[in-house]
């Protein structure tokens, strides 16, 4: 049994292949995916999403984006598709002090604080990848 696997950035198809299971982090708590989910359209967070297929196990780090499911595919439409083991946690580290302190400088109103909570997001991703 499998799911067609399509994983899509504005610049690239990422990664496009039948496998077993992919768990990915959804709007509202970690989604697992098998063959057979009944179908949805849902929003996804920056986190790792972790994939069962032909090659293993695999993991990388998606930024947010949108997830449609159907009962044999399931296609992730998201901002940023990266390798896990090519991330340097300690820039990561250093990016998500500057982009909370500028989160912290920045009020709600502020057209730009979007932009910038999306950032912390993304960068704590990275840390905890």
């Amino acid at each position: 049994m499998s799911i067609s696997l399509k994983i899509v950035t504005p610049n690239m198809t990422a990664y496009d292949h039948d496998v077993t299971e992919v768990q990915f982090p959804g709007f509202e708590g970690q989604m697992g995916i098998l063959e057979g989910h009944a179908q949805l359209l849902t929003l996804s967070k920056p986190g790792v999403v972790t994939i069962e297929g032909p090659n293993g196990t695999e993991r990388f780090l998606i930024g947010k984006g949108f997830a449609e499911i159907t009962s044999t595919e399931l296609s992730l439409l998201v901002d940023v598709f990266e390798d896990i083991a090519a991330i340097d946690k300690d820039k990561a580290k250093s990016d998500l002090l500057d982009a909370e302190e500028a989160l912290s400088r920045t009020s709600p109103s502020n057209k730009d604080y979007s932009f910038i909570a999306d950032r912390v997001a993304l960068s704590q991703a990275r840390v905890e990848a």
